[in-house]
């Protein structure tokens, strides 16, 4: 696979919280979204992570090439709170396009009726000033 070493380091970054990483993997554009926000822009995703309270840590499940430049991304996602009182694992499809060489899309689908109340509650208040696309 052509970019998966990029990939692989942008996973690594996140769940490292190494997000200084993300200005050599991700385009100035990039396009992040999941089911409760959309961010525009490289800058304004790296605020957002650095903003959020929760630690979060994937596990692949499977990494696919579907187009030329375009991954698909399946992997659990181990949501750990600050106070490590919240842990629970979320089933998380993510779309990744490459653009000469760098990161500019990203798009998480899963369902948030699989998370408690609590962690629920807990990346809403991460999000701060962002956009709530749906709760």
């Amino acid at each position: 696979m052509k970019h998966q070493q990029l990939i692989n380091l942008y996973n690594n970054s996140f769940d490292n919280r190494q997000f200084d990483n993300f200005y050599d993997l991700l385009t100035a554009d990039f396009h992040f979204e999941n089911p409760m926000l959309h961010i525009n822009g490289r800058e304004e995703f790296i605020g957002y992570l650095r903003a959020c309270e929760i630690f979060y840590s994937t596990q692949t499940i499977k990494l696919i090439e579907t187009a030329e430049s375009e991954y698909l991304h399946r992997y659990k996602l181990l949501i750990v709170s600050d106070d490590l009182k919240t842990i629970e694992k979320l089933d998380v499809t993510e779309i990744i396009k490459v653009e000469n060489g760098l990161i500019c899309m990203a798009i998480l689908k899963y369902n948030l009726e699989q998370l408690s109340d609590a962690t629920s509650v807990m990346l809403v208040k991460s999000m701060g000033d962002f956009e709530t696309i749906k709760i």
